[in-house]
């Protein structure tokens, strides 16, 4: 299991489980900020001071005990060694019943076990959480907004980001959106080059001469060289 992660590796991890590029762009940065640890972004193992949030992401336990739950489950844990009948009936549905008492809580142990099942789960699992999280917070809020949805998951941070006398929030999120940035148009290069590829393929399979095929091809290969070496 790697302390941290790059960039390029966080920004992957999220599009394996289908966050769209649009929060990509915004979430990474935030992350990067909520996981630091000496100063060093998207560490592994990451643990709030004041709470218990953990990992990439920094999803706190006692606020989405029922994600932790279904993933730990999921993973093959045994969660009746972890909560009560009650508690289980709540976490699988996370709703509490008008008469009852929310038990949903973890205790000391679970919290615990549900730090240690993160650091060793890997990334594409924090993303997974995240995922989780995100969408319910789009239901509860009643928005597709980005925007609106991690201003209400990341609050501190974001205000930090929206500071900008604050010189060491601004420098982080200035250089992690240069990288994000930089992961996209250089994504985007190569989809263009395969693109130019298939052009080339296509127009060597036409109904012209070999010659014209083989000139068409090669200077298709000769743009995509051009845009490399620029």
């Amino acid at each position: 299991m790697e302390d941290n992660y790059s960039v390029e590796q966080v920004i992957e991890a999220l599009a394996s489980v289908g966050i769209p590029q649009q929060v990509i762009e915004l979430v990474v940065p935030i992350a990067g900020y909520e996981s630091r640890v000496d100063g060093v972004p998207f560490v592994n193992e990451a643990a709030d001071k004041l709470s218990p949030s953990y990992g990439v992401f920094q999803i706190n336990v006692d606020s989405e005990p029922a994600f932790y739950y279904q993933l730990m489950k999921a993973s093959g844990i045994n969660v009746e060694e972890l909560f009560t009948k009650e508690q289980i009936k709540q976490l699988e549905t996370n709703v509490v019943g008008e008469e009852e008492k929310d038990l949903r809580d973890f205790d000391d142990t679970a919290r615990t076990y549900a730090k240690t099942f993160l650091a060793k789960s890997g990334l594409k699992t924090q993303a997974e959480l995240f995922k989780l999280v995100y969408n319910n917070k789009s239901k509860e809020l009643g928005t597709d907004d980005p925007i609106k949805i991690l201003s209400n998951m990341y609050v501190m941070t974001v205000d930090k980001f929206n500071d900008a006398d604050n010189e060491d929030a601004q420098a982080l999120k200035t250089k992690i959106e240069g990288d994000v940035s930089t992961y996209y148009e250089r994504k985007q290069k190569t989809e263009d080059d395969m693109s130019l590829f298939k052009q080339a393929e296509q127009s060597s399979m036409e109904n012209v001469g070999v010659g014209d095929a083989a000139l068409n091809y090669y200077k298709l290969l000769a743009q995509i060289t051009k845009r490399a070496r620029g």
